[in-house]
Formats: structure tokens, C-alpha cells, sequence
């Protein structure tokens, strides 16, 4: 049998072995690759984290919202939309699992 060696996951199980996975706050570390961050699941979060993470992995909506562009461009007095909040939760979210700072990311703000 052939041996497929994989350093990309020797890379991530040993990021994992000294962390511990928290449902209530997110892992520190140093993801193998840029944007290589998970969400942590919030019970029934799996779609809206797989959706987020499609968000996060789009390439102009991720360069738009690291460049905190939206700031200048949302209607935050409209009374029809969530005044803002909605795509500044993105963006925080967008700009923790790009910061090269986390294994797993709490996407708290988007379960409230």
C-alpha cells in the first residue's frame, strides 16, 4: 500500500493538539495557511457557518470588508434594514478569521 503523506494536516493536527475547542470562545492560534479558520458550531449554526465561511472566501466581498469600505457606503438610519449591523457583524467576523490569530472563530454575533 502506497503512503500519501500530507503536511498541510500534520500542520493543522498539531495546532490542534495543544488547543482545546471552545464552544464559548474562540481558539487561539496560528491557522497553516491564511483564512484555513473554522467557525465553532452554536448548536443548529452548521448552514448559516458553511454560508459565512463561502461569504469569507470571496474574494472581492472579503477585500471590500478588511478594508472597513462598507463603513462609508451603509445607511445606518434606514428603517428598513438592520441599520448597519448585519454587515459590520460580517465584516468583525470576516476580519477574525483572516487575522491569522485563530484555529476557530465564535460567530456569536450573528446567533443574537
Amino acid at each position: 500500500p502506497v503512503s500519501i503523506f500530507n503536511p498541510l494536516a500534520v500542520k493543522i493536527r498539531s495546532n490542534f493538539q495543544n488547543s482545546l475547542i471552545s464552544r464559548h470562545d474562540s481558539t487561539h492560534g496560528t491557522p497553516p495557511v491564511p483564512g484555513a479558520c473554522g467557525l465553532v458550531n452554536l448548536g443548529n449554526t452548521c448552514y448559516i457557518n458553511s454560508a459565512l465561511q463561502c461569504l469569507s472566501h470571496t474574494p472581492m466581498l472579503r477585500a471590500y470588508l478588511l478594508s472597513n469600505m462598507q463603513r462609508l457606503e451603509v445607511n445606518a438610519a434606514n428603517s428598513l434594514g438592520t441599520k448597519g449591523k448585519l454587515v459590520e457583524e460580517l465584516a468583525l467576523l470576516i476580519q477574525k478569521l483572516w487575522s491569522n490569530q485563530y484555529l476557530c472563530v465564535l460567530p456569536i454575533g450573528f446567533k443574537r
